[in-house]
């Protein structure tokens, strides 16, 4: 910690010395990023980050710790120890992993992979084969999901559609359209399951076995009528709210961002052209650092000596999320002008462009929160990678 203050005092006096405010802003969050990383790596000793191709651990390779993993694809062949957290297009593993899997992935297969711990998963496909074994739980959030492999505790799913064909240690719980138990599926406990008013299905083979109660999950006639009440009579009011909040946030948003842009031109430019040389590889680090943040905070805030230090990096974290989406914004204007030529706008312009689509997306039901997810996420990963490249250059 002593080295890391260290570094930081040089590279402000450094700055100040220049009178390059621009590298003021980049210290600022150099000290958040920079931070994160000293506080993870003592416990987490394998961090992999790649921009392009596959990350793979071979055959025959132990990492005798945690591993994180950001990049296009992923393949673990060999045994992980600890636990695996990954932000990657596809993600393929047929080793064995002592602790836990947790990713962020368009695409989960895992074959012939021994798991001592449990999978949560956001993916849009989840393929899990019968050679695999869980010895946790499974939590997914998925838009198909297939498992053949024992579970050995808890099954929790919420999926377009899960075929589910492998012992579960104790309850299975599913909400979303279709379910389907296989021939050998086993479920030791109760299974609870919610659909939809639609063409939603649950089948069960004749084979497949239910030890305690199944239950479909429908809401109270009671409560579906003062439900129904209370959104008649809270429309008004909500729309107005959210109306109203939507257009504070937005001036907040757009003030700021022009603030930024008249102080740090030059570093305003180099995050929005890191966020758009990779946007993948940008979505990956960002997911990374808010899956890594949560047990660093959680550390330091049961250690008293890591309480000061906890007061510091939750108001940098805070700051660093609404930054990512400026970020972001700015760096979606720019995309949105080059389509359409529109070489004489100024970067203000360009930026209020970005920020105007950002909360129009925000206000489309069923993809306003997974935008301001991913929007978050990609612009946390471009300041990381930009901001890191800029401490190599001090």
């Amino acid at each position: 910690m002593k080295k890391l203050l260290s570094f930081q005092f040089r590279s402000l006096s450094a700055c100040a010395g220049r009178r390059d405010f621009r590298r003021v802003i980049g210290t600022f969050v150099i000290m958040f990023t920079f931070s994160l990383v000293t506080y993870v790596q003592p416990a987490f000793a394998k961090v992999i980050l790649q921009e392009k191709g596959t990350i793979t651990i071979p055959v025959g390779e132990t990492i005798d710790d945690d591993l994180f993993v950001g990049g296009e694809n992923l393949s673990v062949m060999g045994n992980v120890t600890g636990s695996i957290f990954a932000g990657a297009g596809t993600v393929d593993i047929s080793g064995k992993v002592g602790g836990d899997i947790v990713a962020g992935t368009g695409t989960l297969t895992l074959t012939k992979a021994q798991v001592g711990g449990n999978v949560i998963v956001g993916a849009g496909q989840v393929s899990i084969d019968d050679t695999s074994k869980i010895g946790g739980s499974l939590i997914a959030g998925v838009g198909a999901l297939k498992i053949s492999a024992p579970v050995g505790r808890n099954v929790m799913i919420g999926a377009g559609s899960a075929y589910i064909n492998g012992a579960i240690g104790k309850e299975l719980r599913f909400g979303g359209r279709d379910l389907e138990l296989g021939p050998k599926a086993k479920v030791a406990g109760d299974l609870t399951y919610a659909l939809g008013e639609g063409q939603e299905t649950f089948k069960q083979d004749s084979a497949a076995t239910v030890a305690g109660s199944v239950t479909r999950y429908t809401p109270p006639e009671s409560a579906t009528k003062d439900l129904t009440k209370a959104k008649e009579n809270m429309t008004k009011f909500g729309y107005v709210a959210h109306g109203g909040w939507l257009a504070i946030s937005f001036l907040g948003s757009l003030l700021l961002g022009f603030l930024l842009l008249k102080l740090f031109p030059k570093t305003s430019l180099g995050l929005s052209t890191q966020l758009s040389s990779s946007i993948m590889h940008n979505l990956g680090i960002g997911f990374l650092i808010v899956v890594a943040a949560i047990p660093v905070f959680l550390v330091l805030a049961l250690t008293i000596i890591g309480l000061p230090i906890l007061a510091t990096l939750i108001p940098a974290f805070i700051i660093a999320l609404h930054l990512a989406k400026l970020v972001a914004a700015y760096a979606l204007g720019r995309f949105v002008a080059g389509q359409f030529s529109w070489t004489k706008m100024g970067i203000y312009g360009l930026f209020s462009i970005g920020l105007i689509l950002f909360y129009l997306l925000r206000t489309v039901p069923g993809i306003g929160g997974l935008a301001s997810v991913l929007f978050t996420w990609v612009g946390l990963g471009a300041i990381w990678l930009y901001t890191s490249s800029r401490l190599k250059s001090l």
